[in-house]
């Protein structure tokens, strides 16, 4: 079979393998669909996150698929189902893989492997905003590729009052008014700092939730927050270390919370399955729209082009789906 083998930095093949053998507490999924992930794939490429090294590795952490083959101790998943997978035992980015039944969620009916790829973000976001918007709450939302686009569907559904968000392609905007928001900003025509205070006469932010994950936007977070307010980090700056005034910050009397924990729940978290199964009742009932993130779609084959894409800031991409067998 094919799959996908970082080399090293910058440098990935598509190789034969075997299919892989389990263990008895996996199953091996025959993968349908695998989803890009922007931000995250592309550190792990740049040799700058460390979950894929040391290199040779793996790649992809996105995907669905169908059971093959289960493990003698498996209970709970059996041959046939349809499960989106998350995690990188053995890479998204090829034809079979193995996973433990922690990294699947069963699809329901009338969800495609493609939508249900892209849920391992949703899952993610799902974390941060269910710990920190809350009914009536004022929110502003920083970036919106796919994991931003998902926060403001949540944010809008979790009952915020006001939703402002800050995004420079018009395209995302243009999603964004769709999803829920109701105001929506671009950073380079208009100061962040100068709206937030005249729309909220002064106060701020209940919600600040970032989703860019470069220095500049991180440094805007102490100054968007209103006091006792609470400030939800999904972004991840791998290069620079970005500048905060953390007297601001402790003047505010903020909460920061990052997107990879459930703080009080230890077994509810963005690795966990829990999340990623109620993001995936909100798909099947309606509540959380993903169809309209996939803007491309590549065979396995052409997986750098989809990679340049990301490298590009091209504005017209969410998430593009890579199909492991075309």
């Amino acid at each position: 079979m094919r799959r996908v083998i970082i080399d090293g930095v910058n440098n990935f093949s598509i190789k034969e393998v075997e299919i892989p053998k389990i263990s008895s507490d996996e199953v091996l999924v025959k993968m349908e669909a695998a989803s890009l992930c922007n931000q995250t794939d592309l550190h792990i490429i740049e040799g700058t996150h460390p979950s894929a090294q040391p290199f040779p590795s793996v790649f992809g952490h996105e995907g669905a698929g169908t059971i093959v083959e289960v493990g003698s101790s498996i209970k709970n998943f059996k041959v046939g189902d349809r499960v989106a997978v998350r995690g990188q035992l053995s890479g998204c980015y090829s034809e079979y893989s193995c996973a433990i039944t922690n990294d699947l969620s069963r699809i329901p009916d009338g969800v495609s492997f493609e939508i249900a790829s892209i849920t391992e973000i949703a899952g993610g976001s799902f974390c941060i905003v269910d710990q920190t918007v809350r009914l009536a709450d004022s929110v502003i939302i920083i970036g919106q590729g796919a994991s931003g686009l998902v926060g403001t569907q949540l944010a809008k559904a979790a009952g915020a009052g006001l939703i402002v968000v800050s995004e420079i392609s018009s395209f995302k905007r243009s999603l964004a008014k769709e999803f829920g928001a109701d105001i929506v900003i671009n950073p380079l025509e208009t100061d962040v700092i100068e709206f937030a205070k005249e729309i909220t006469s002064g106060s701020y932010f209940d919600v600040v939730l970032e989703y860019v994950g470069i220095p500049q936007t991180v440094a805007l977070l102490p100054y968007l927050v209103k006091k006792k307010g609470v400030i939800g980090l999904f972004g991840a700056c791998t290069g620079e270390i970005p500048k905060i005034d953390l007297f601001e910050f402790h003047c505010r009397f903020a909460k920061l919370l990052s997107a990879g924990y459930v703080h009080g729940v230890p077994d509810f978290h963005a690795y966990a399955a829990e999340p990623y199964n109620r993001t995936m009742e909100l798909v099947k009932k309606g509540i959380l729209k993903l169809d309209k993130f996939i803007t491309h779609r590549f065979p396995m084959s052409e997986l750098d082009k989809a990679l340049g894409l990301v490298r590009s800031k091209d504005g017209s991409l969410i998430k593009a789906i890579i199909d492991p067998w075309n």
